[in-house]
């Protein structure tokens, strides 16, 4: 029995199935390791697709919930004067912290041809991180620039009634919204005499207007 056994063992039978049965183990191996690096790599796309998607949702809410801050001339009459009140107007939904703020009403004769690239807004008015919530407006205020200085006169009325002149207010206003991102605001504006009131000025150089 024990020739048999050994004769058996030692045959080429015997070496043949033991060959067989490594080479089906190798390959068990081999589909499990390739089945893990699949697996993983699905794992860590999957991964990236969450964090994009929770990125995405929070960019959305910050945009949703930050600071807008709009800035425009208060309610004007035109006539002899010195000075042009300005409105800060935070129509977002979170307080802002205001830095800087620049305002300018100037008049122009043939406006197209005079607005400056980039445009000169004067002295800065600093406000030294002022918060400023939501629809509660906050004052600034600017010179009316006429032909001789710094104000209207009575003939600068007259152009700018009748004589086709016109008064061009424009500005822009530095801020941080609550979550510390830097944001600017840059508004033009022209006096509309047949409606009493300050209209936004299409015929301005693009960068005159801008959010950001």
């Amino acid at each position: 029995m024990r020739s048999l056994l050994t004769f058996l063992l030692a045959s080429p039978l015997a070496g043949q199935t033991t060959n067989c049965a490594k080479d089906w183990m190798d390959k068990v191996a081999w589909v499990g390791g390739l089945v893990l690096v699949v697996v993983g790599i699905s794992g860590v796309l999957l991964a990236i697709r969450t964090l994009k998607s929770i990125k995405a949702q929070v960019d959305a809410s910050v945009r949703a919930e930050r600071a807008w801050l709009i800035i425009k001339p208060d309610a004007f009459v035109l006539q002899p004067g010195n000075r042009l009140d300005w409105l800060i107007i935070n129509t977002g939904r979170t307080t802002a912290t205001i830095s800087k703020t620049q305002v300018r009403c100037k008049k122009y004769t043939g406006m197209d041809m005079f607005l400056a690239e980039p445009p000169d807004y004067g002295g800065p008015i600093n406000l030294y991180d002022v918060p400023s919530a939501p629809d509660i407006p906050i004052k600034v205020w600017s010179h009316l620039e006429g032909d001789t200085g710094n104000r209207l006169t009575a003939e600068d009325v007259v152009d700018i009634s009748d004589r086709g002149a016109d008064l061009v207010a424009y500005c822009f206003v530095e801020y941080l919204d609550c979550f510390g991102r830097p944001h600017e605001s840059r508004f033009c504006y022209y006096y509309a005499v047949p409606f009493g009131e300050f209209r936004m000025n299409l015929r301005a150089p693009a960068e005159y207007h801008k959010c950001t």
